[in-house]
């Protein structure tokens, strides 16, 4: 070991790694009875090293990937974005790849040789777009293996040596990758990916499929963020929330805010009345006085226009005129004699012609939310291949075949907000408050929920066309193809699911519309306009001038 680290032509993470070795079968020998001890230990073990791992960026990644040669790509791709080693991926098979689910099922390395560990047989989930591109070099290259030996596909792999060194030909092409560059690498550009999306030391060694997590931190533990500001946060929340503790809090108030006001009886404000009355502009006393000029200007700033009843009087005297047509107070004029003005009726459009603009209206929205949900709903797609037997089969890939779920539910959530906000408008419509309004909506909002359905069901059709899986055309040569098929607009077409679709908005929009009238006080659900019949002021005595 020490003739190793001497020479210097070895890292010091593998001469590690070979007197842990050279350590774990002396210890065998002396558990046998061949040795009498151990003279490996760990006091006399190397220094483990601390160089960090490279980790490309993507633009070299891909820069990487174009620049190898055309039947080894795959191997890139299976190293960089699913975390192969370079055995494993050119000893993984067609079959091996769930291309439908988007999962990789390792088997063994190449020339059959068995996986590095038992946990390397863990299934990989990969992403649809790597699928699609997996798909496509199988299309181009028709082999048994996913890394073929030759651009012509065939029935032998690529081995691990012809792709180490196409990956060191294409590194000089690719500006800022060192020359200790290799294919392990990839491995390491997919660590950072991962946890630079926020994933976990848990799931990073899944992906890695590493035996232990303490592997996993060695290898990858600088990547990971610094917490020096999280912890730091922590810590002066703590000492935050002790400060502002209840007690402490109490304690910073001055006690003039704990206080309460003092309410002013009615002699104080009354005598108050009367001093500016008697003394505003003049020379009053304490005691009264002459009234001064300005008295009049400043009382008629003073009062409301009700003669200062004040806000509960104000209320009630509305009310009550709203109902009987006016009242008489003290200096006014009596209701027999005199009645107030006589309130109108609805005016503007009669409830019939207010029916009809409203179900219009809805209707041609119905039509802007068909075209709304065609634009924004996504397609589904799907695979169709031939088996071995000949046999036509297709499934979805991924979770694509939520889709028949999720469109729906989008078309129903287009137009439940229509509801809404349609029931909110037209209840601002005073004059229009009632029942017909209710009717209005509930008549628009079924036309305008079938349009929204047709017109929806017609652009995504002429968006994506009609898919049927028996005419995609499949051969022996090209057994998969993949296909996009059109959301659709209803959960289903029975009769009972298209119902509830098209009724669905209008009774939101009666629940809304409802719970507006029941919020209301007045019995005419504020469709008439109130009198403005402000009350007469009370009179005042006039004042004996004091000679």
């Amino acid at each position: 070991m020490a003739q190793l680290q001497a020479d210097g032509k070895l890292s010091a993470s593998y001469i590690y790694a070979r007197h842990s070795r050279l350590r774990q079968v002396l210890g065998d020998a002396v558990h046998n009875g061949l040795l009498g001890r151990n003279p490996c230990s760990r006091r006399t073990s190397p220094p483990r090293g601390k160089g960090k791992c490279y980790v490309a960026t993507t633009e070299q990644v891909w820069a990487l990937h174009d620049a190898m040669p055309e039947h080894p790509r795959a191997a890139v791709l299976l190293g960089a974005f699913a975390g192969l080693r370079i055995s494993e991926a050119c000893g993984l098979r067609v079959d091996e790849v769930d291309f439908v689910r988007g999962v990789v099922h390792p088997v063994c390395q190449h020339g059959g040789q068995p996986l590095k560990t038992a946990g390397c047989a863990a299934p990989i989930p990969i992403p649809r777009e790597l699928t699609l591109l997996l798909s496509a070099v199988v299309a181009r290259h028709p082999s048994e293996w996913l890394v073929p030996r030759s651009i012509h596909g065939g029935d032998r792999p690529c081995s691990p040596n012809t792709v180490e060194e196409a990956v060191r030909s294409a590194r000089a092409k690719v500006p800022g990758l060192p020359e200790r560059f290799c294919f392990h690498d990839l491995k390491h550009y997919l660590a950072s990916l991962l946890i630079a999306s926020g994933a976990d030391i848990k799931t990073v060694q899944a992906r890695m499929r590493h035996t232990t997590a303490a592997t996993t931190l060695d290898v990858y533990g600088h990547l990971w963020p610094d917490a020096d500001e999280s912890t730091r946060a922590g810590v002066g929340a703590a000492i935050t929330a002790r400060r502002e503790t209840p007690a402490d809090a109490l304690r910073t108030i001055r006690p003039q805010a704990l206080q309460k006001p003092q309410v002013r009886g009615l002699a104080d404000v009354s005598s108050g009345l009367q001093r500016l009355h008697r003394g505003v502009g003049g020379h009053g006393g304490a005691h009264g006085g002459p009234a001064g000029p300005r008295t009049p200007t400043v009382l008629c700033a003073m009062r409301a226009p009700d003669g200062g009843a004040g806000s509960p009087r104000r209320l009630a005297g509305q009310m009550l005129a709203a109902r009987t047509g006016g009242l008489g107070r003290h200096g006014g004029t009596s209701v027999t004699e005199h009645p107030g003005p006589e309130l109108s009726g609805p005016s503007g459009a009669s409830p019939a012609r207010a029916i009809v603009i409203v179900a219009l209206g809805l209707s041609a929205t119905g039509v802007l939310i068909g075209g709304l949900w065609a634009w924004i709903a996504a397609p589904i797609h799907a695979v169709v291949a031939l088996t071995h037997a000949g046999e036509r089969v297709h499934d979805y890939l991924g979770n694509e075949s939520d889709h028949f779920f999720v469109a729906p539910c989008l078309m129903l959530g287009l137009l439940t907000v229509v509801a809404v906000v349609a029931a909110v408008l037209a209840w601002q419509w005073r004059e229009q408050r009632g029942p017909g309004m209710v009717i209005g909506l509930s008549i628009g909002l079924v036309t305008g929920a079938a349009a929204a359905a047709a017109v929806g069901a017609l652009l995504v059709r002429l968006r994506y066309g009609a898919l049927n899986f028996g005419a995609i055309p499949l051969s022996s040569d090209h057994k998969v193809a993949y296909v996009i098929q059109a959301p659709p607009v209803l959960f289903a077409h029975g009769p009972l699911q298209v119902a509830v679709t098209l009724i669905w908005p209008a009774g939101i929009a009666a629940l809304v519309y409802a719970v507006l009238a029941a919020a209301n006080a007045r019995d005419d659900l504020g469709g008439l306009p109130v009198p403005d019949q402000p009350s007469p002021a009370l009179p005042m005595e006039p004042e004996a001038s004091v000679s």
